[in-house]
């Protein structure tokens, strides 16, 4: 910053004309009641074209007497706060720098109209489009204010969140505002959550108004298909994109036309943002190394935030991949969010709702991410076996036990939990040398699905469906003879509302999947190569199937074809089975609304953690023996 005002100190100013006396003998003679030239100043600080030579020349008198700046000069404050500076002569914008440091320094009342004036700056209008330059000179005067004032911090995050654009601004505009509050995180390191919680708030709120069945198909694939086109003033942060051959640490993505969609447009861009914010807050910008006690914290702070804003929030369909991204970054990364959501699921504490989307959660990441080692999914899938079966062993004695959501929610989330990671991972189960059909057998899914409970009425009809084929094909369970037996029944769910109960056959339990496809086409790239799609299973008819012979179907098709893999979709099934979205396209796109459950068991799960099986080097055996 020293450098910058030196240089800005070199530029000369012409000889300026005034009318009227110093502004110290001004101020003076207003105290005593003549406010003529008072006045004759104001008209001459609020002239549209004011000449810069002039304004120079009041801001040194004015720097002269910011202890003369009481209360009783707002009018005078608030004039010289809405003249227009920024893009003014270098020598101009350093003495006003200089003018509001002194008045911040001298006056603390106008603390809170400086920063409201400086943080405006950061959001562009048609007549005032501030360059690099001119953000960087707003982004001294904060930090140099902050250096000041110990207390400016507390008074500026209000300000952030009060001036931040609403969701129907331009992109322009939210993008400018956002890079620059996360510059702003840069050099108040300690306020960094804070500032990181208004943008994910933001966001948050953009993405869940951004209906992922208006991303019409055709504009989708035009968006994918030009992702080369380079527009070179976005993401440009820090100048990463400067060195030559290092393709990784680009900063500006590679932008394809607009969607036609602009709210997604508008999403797309701003998650380009924070993935890179998260990049260059973890990496080297030199070397390129991963900085891991930085990372780390990040990670908390971000965890923190999922905890109080992703987390509650029903149907966000992209703002949870910064968790995902992050995560992927170092296998310690990915064990404490695992971590996190088990100690989640199974706290009696947590409300019911949340709990089931946690389930959710755990059940997405845990199969969607590449990163995830098997021993980490193994340990997840017997860790939620588990509990279900505490729970379930918790009502043998209660008697008149059935399918109820209201009361048992958090479990039917488990136990669809538990059949989706089977679902994406059993081959990597099955084929692992230390896990395989034994492992998978021993988790005693048969329980499972013959309990009074019946999950299999309760969970979302395409994961039953699946689970219910692959588990005949390995020969693992039959649970065909369960399935066929609720169509024949129709058997009710009893749900609840307003204390009295009612037989339905709606399905309240919640199916939401977070980590379905990413469908935002520039900012994808993040993502891509740490994303598990979704590959269907090659028809099998014959249950005595050979382990260890089947193939990957690498058919484009299967991508999000959840629903085409030996699924019925006749509408008597559909109603039988309850589903959410019995029209939907994809199980992975399918979401539910959420109910709000009370549930009448609550129960504490094993302590064993994930994060257990990460931090030591045990072999198979001892891993078992450690969780059970």
């Amino acid at each position: 910053m020293a450098a910058r005002k030196s240089s800005l100190s070199s530029t000369p100013v012409a000889k300026s004309v005034r009318f009227g006396d110093s502004v110290s003998t001004v101020l003076r003679n207003f105290k005593k009641g003549d406010k003529e030239y008072y006045n004759l100043l104001l008209q001459q600080l609020q002239e549209e074209d004011m000449k810069s030579d002039n304004l120079f020349c009041w801001l040194r008198e004015l720097n002269e007497c910011a202890l003369q700046l009481s209360r009783d000069h707002e009018l005078l404050v608030g004039a010289i706060l809405t003249i227009e500076w920024v893009n003014r002569e270098a020598v101009v914008v350093l003495e006003y720098q200089r003018f509001i440091e002194q008045l911040v320094s001298a006056q603390p009342i106008y603390l809170k109209a400086c920063l409201k004036m400086l943080v405006k700056i950061f959001i562009p209008t048609v007549s005032t489009v501030q360059t690099e330059r001119g953000f960087d000179i707003v982004h001294s005067t904060i930090e140099s204010i902050t250096h000041r004032i110990p207390m400016s911090p507390s008074i500026l995050i209000p300000i952030l969140t009060e001036l931040f654009p609403y969701r129907t601004r331009d992109a322009l505009t939210l993008k400018s505002y956002v890079q620059n509050l996360l510059t702003v995180s840069k050099y108040l390191p300690n306020y960094r959550e804070k500032i990181l919680e208004i943008v994910v708030e933001k966001v948050t709120n953009i993405d869940v108004n951004t209906t992922v069945d208006d991303l019409d198909e055709p504009d989708y694939a035009m968006a994918m298909d030009n992702v080369g086109i380079i527009d070179e003033t976005i993401f440009d942060m820090d100048g990463l994109d400067d060195r030559p051959g290092n393709d990784m640490w680009t900063s500006n993505l590679k932008e394809g036309l607009p969607m036609s969609n602009e709210m997604a447009d508008k999403l797309d861009i701003l998650m380009g943002i924070l993935f890179n914010f998260i990049r260059q807050s973890c990496f080297n910008t030199e070397t390129g190394d991963l900085m891991l006690e930085q990372t780390k914290t990040l990670f908390r702070e971000i965890i923190r935030i999922y905890d109080r804003i992703i987390l509650p929030t029903h149907a966000s369909n992209h703002i949870q991949y910064i968790v995902f991204y992050i995560a992927s970054f170092h296998p310690i990364l990915y064990g404490w969010f695992i971590d996190f959501t088990l100690k989640k699921l199974t706290d009696p504490n947590t409300v019911p709702i949340l709990r089931q989307a946690t389930a959710g959660y755990i059940a997405s990441f845990v199969s969607r991410a590449k990163y995830c080692t098997v021993s980490n999914v193994a340990a997840t899938l017997e860790l939620l076996v588990k509990w279900v079966h505490v729970y379930m062993d918790s009502l043998d004695t209660c008697r008149n036990l059935y399918p109820d959501v209201t009361r048992h929610g958090p479990l039917y989330s488990v136990c669809q939990a538990v059949f989706y990671i089977f679902i994406f991972k059993h081959r990597e189960l099955i084929d692992h040398k230390e896990y395989g059909l034994s492992f998978i057998r021993q988790l005693c899914f048969e329980k499972i699905i013959m309990s009074k409970l019946n999950p299999l009425k309760v969970c979302l009809p395409t994961v039953v469906s699946l689970f219910a084929r692959l588990t005949r094909m390995y020969q693992i369970v039959l649970c065909y003879t369960v399935i066929d037996r609720n169509k024949r029944m129709c058997l009710p769910v009893i749900t609840s509302h307003n204390e009295s109960s009612r037989l339905t056959n709606i399905n309240p339990l919640d199916s939401f999947f977070p980590f379905d496809p990413y469908r935002l086409p520039r900012s994808r790239k993040f993502i891509a190569d740490i994303y598990q799609e979704w590959v269907g299973e090659q028809p099998e008819n014959d249950v005595s199937h050979s382990v260890g012979t089947h193939k990957q179907s690498a058919n484009e098709d299967d991508v999000d074809d959840f629903l085409d893999d030996d699924v019925e979709s006749d509408d008597d099934e559909m109603k039988c089975n309850g589903s959410l979205t019995p029209n939907a396209p994809s199980v992975l796109t399918a979401y539910g609304t959420s109910p709000g459950f009370n549930p009448m068991y609550e129960l504490q799960s094993p302590t064993q953690t994930v994060q257990t099986i990460i931090s030591q080097d045990l072999s198979y055996k001892q891993k078992r023996k450690k969780i059970r």
